[in-house]
C-alpha cells in the first residue's frame, strides 16, 4: 500500500547543518540536509548502507581516507561501517538527499 509523505508530516532531525526527515519506512528513511558554507558533518560511521545524492551545490565527502567532489546530479553509495563526512567550502548551499538503507535486503 503506498504511502504519502506530506511536509507537514516531515521531522527536523538536526538545526545545523539543517536535517529533515522526509520518509520513513520500514527498510529505508530518507534524509534532506543542508549545509552551508563553512558547515559540516563530522566523521561518523553507520550501521547500515547509504545512498547520498546532491540535489543542489557542490560538496567534499570523505569516505576513510579518500575525499571525492560531488555536485548536482551526482550520488555515492558508502557501505556499512565505513567512516565519512562531508563538508561545504561552496558560497551555495550544499543539498543532500540522504538515502538510509536499514536492510541487508537491498
Amino acid at each position: 500500500m503506498a504511502k504519502i509523505y506530506l511536509k507537514s508530516e516531515q521531522q527536523k532531525v538536526m538545526s545545523a547543518p539543517l536535517a529533515i526527515k522526509c520518509l520513513e519506512a520500514e527498510h529505508i528513511e530518507i534524509i534532506l540536509i543542508s549545509l552551508k558554507k563553512g558547515e559540516q558533518i563530522p566523521v561518523h560511521k553507520n550501521p547500515f548502507q547509504v545512498i547520498f545524492f546532491v540535489k543542489s551545490g557542490k560538496g567534499i565527502l570523505t569516505v576513510e581516507n579518500e575525499s571525492f567532489i560531488l555536485e548536482q546530479n551526482e550520488s555515492a553509495f558508502v557501505p556499512v561501517s565505513e567512516n565519512r563526512s562531508w563538508t561545504n567550502n561552496e558560497s551555495e548551499t550544499l543539498e543532500l538527499l540522504v538515502m538510509k538503507l536499514l536492510s541487508e535486503k537491498f
